[in-house]
């Protein structure tokens, strides 16, 4: 979307019956008249446990690591034999095992992606929306599991990436670095609406989102007005996700607002990575989803599935280690080279290299490197046509 194109355009479609209905009534109480916070907490609606109560934690973590793992998503495309689709490899019923793409160092959402890969398969929703998408670290990882599985989901961030009070307020960069990467990408399904988030509302037709990811200003009052404003066009199989869960300096109220909530919603919270709470405001989930609610009411499960993506999340943190780390050597060979180039060309140097003979000729360690590939190609056929063979 270029900035001259209306930032609006493509989400209208939404609300046009044509492009995408509403969803279907949902048999529930009616919701009180302003959508405020004290409507929004309509009496539990939790999901039961299948399983007797007096199974074992051991048996039931086994049982639930098989359903969270093993599961097969409906809709999805199988091969000729009948067997699931693999991506690059990898079993689609492992989606949270695809290499992330879009790795920022500067990004508290990093951590969170594998959960991500694994939420957009699990639940399969039919329109993403997310509320703050900065550089767009989360948004475009669940953007590439949507290219990665194949789904239909439409997928829409909405921010006016002009930063604010806690992310910081940046220039025009952040938007353009955002829209080079939308384009050629993703731009078949995703669509970057520049706006303020209450402009885009009306944008959006009632019960028609099925993931809404709020990572807006993260003040109490600010990410409650976002939770309500955006409450009427949330689906009857609607979850919702709120970053930074888990953070209670600077002003942060989310954990305030996801307190209040989780009394009211099935719900699961993970605690790393500033935390990110999983909300399910609907009510028609798939088994895998319903799981993953379900573990919250069971501390042995809570702490499983924690730790498995923990695990996940902790090999991403190595790998942005072990990126920075690279990026520092690069950093300290080249001032080290610069080092060494300022004293062979000294006085002293050329003055002792000339007494026997020689001149300085001073080379980076690529350069060095390829000086010595470039003698091995020219002489390595001569020096094998001779038969030299070297001694022990």
């Amino acid at each position: 979307m270029t900035n001259n194109d209306d930032p609006l355009a493509a989400s209208r479609q939404i609300a046009s019956p044509e492009a995408a209905p509403a969803a279907e009534p949902v048999n529930s109480p009616p919701e009180p008249t302003g959508h405020s916070l004290e409507a929004a907490l309509l009496p539990a609606r939790r999901l039961k446990r299948s399983k007797n109560e007096t199974e074992s934690s051991a048996e039931r973590i086994l049982q639930f690591r098989t359903k969270i793992r093993d599961f097969r998503p409906r809709g999805l495309a199988r091969t000729r034999g009948g067997r699931p689709r693999n991506v690059g490899g990898v079993p689609i019923g492992s989606a949270f095992l695809l290499r992330a793409e879009h790795l920022d160092p500067e990004s508290a959402w990093n951590q969170h992606i594998p959960f991500a890969f694994w939420l957009m398969q699990a639940h399969l929703p039919s329109v993403f929306v997310e509320l703050g998408t900065s550089r767009g670290t989360s948004y475009f990882s669940f953007c590439q599991a949507v290219a990665a599985l194949g789904l239909p989901t439409r997928c829409f961030a909405v921010d006016t990436w002009q930063g604010d009070a806690h992310t910081g307020f940046y220039d025009e960069s952040v938007f353009a670095h955002v829209h080079a990467c939308n384009g050629p990408k993703y731009a078949g399904f995703s669509r970057l609406v520049r706006s303020s988030f209450d402009e885009a509302l009306p944008h959006f037709a009632d019960g028609s989102i099925d993931l809404l990811h709020i990572d807006g200003l993260h003040t109490y009052e600010a990410c409650r007005h976002d939770f309500e404003c955006w409450l009427p066009k949330l689906s009857r199989r609607a979850i919702v996700l709120f970053h930074d869960t888990n953070v209670r300096e600077r002003g942060f109220g989310v954990f305030r607002l996801w307190a209040e909530l989780a009394e009211r919603y099935p719900h699961f919270e993970f605690v790393h990575e500033h935390g990110l709470g999983v909300l399910g405001v609907g009510e028609a989930f798939d088994a895998p989803v319903r799981e993953l609610f379900a573990a919250a009411d069971d501390a042995a499960l809570t702490y499983e599935v924690r730790s498995t993506f923990w695990r996940l999340a902790s090999a991403i943190r190595t790998e942005l280690n072990l990126t920075a780390s690279g990026e520092e050597r690069a950093r300290l060979e080249t001032r080290l080279s610069a080092t060494i180039g300022e004293a062979v060309k000294s006085s002293e140097m050329v003055d002792n290299l000339a007494k026997v003979g020689n001149e300085p000729a001073f080379q980076t360690p690529a350069e060095f490197a390829a000086t010595v590939q470039a003698d091995i190609t020219r002489w390595g056929p001569v020096v094998k046509a001779s038969g030299f063979v070297a001694e022990d």
